[in-house]
């Protein structure tokens, strides 16, 4: 559900996806011809072929993704990160330009859920705002978690069971 000049859905993802190359997050997309410059738009086979063990959602387009899994959640249930409930979602960055503050905490967040271990004494949230107020003078992450979600957490659809 990665932005790109807009919100998309889940068939919208990054080769490049820059919070996963800097906590050397394995991409399944890689092998995935671009269709834009490193942008790629799966079609919904080629992302069950692929099916990731985890999924990180972009909230920019986490209401397109929920739509979606309203009306097909069968589909859903058939990708191992939704079933096996490894499904988090991420704060939007990417629209028509990058907001590398936003990026850097979704790494935080990325690195917690991948590698708890090394990130054990970092709190996504805290480490967001402490971003936000480096870059632009005060802590902003709370307004952010009110317009999408928690950073890192499961969406908030994936909790209910049908």
């Amino acid at each position: 559900g990665i932005g790109y000049r807009g919100a998309h859905g889940i068939e919208s993802t990054e080769q490049h996806y820059i919070p996963f190359e800097w906590v050397r997050a394995k991409n399944v997309v890689k092998q995935v011809k671009p269709t834009i410059g490193s942008h790629v738009f799966l079609d919904k086979e080629m992302l069950l072929k692929l099916n990731p063990d985890i999924i990180f959602i972009d909230s920019g387009g986490l209401l397109l993704v929920a739509e979606d899994y309203y009306r097909r959640p069968e589909y859903y249930r058939t990708l191992k990160a939704f079933s096996e409930k490894r499904v988090y979602t991420l704060l939007p960055f990417n629209w028509y330009a990058t907001n590398i503050g936003t990026a850097l905490a979704d790494a935080y967040a990325i690195g917690k859920v991948l590698y708890p271990q090394r990130f054990k004494d970092i709190d996504p949230e805290k480490k967001a705002d402490e971003i936000y107020t480096f870059l632009v003078g005060r802590p902003v992450y709370g307004q952010m978690k009110r317009e999408y979600q928690a950073i890192g957490s499961p969406p908030v659809f994936t909790l209910a069971e049908h």
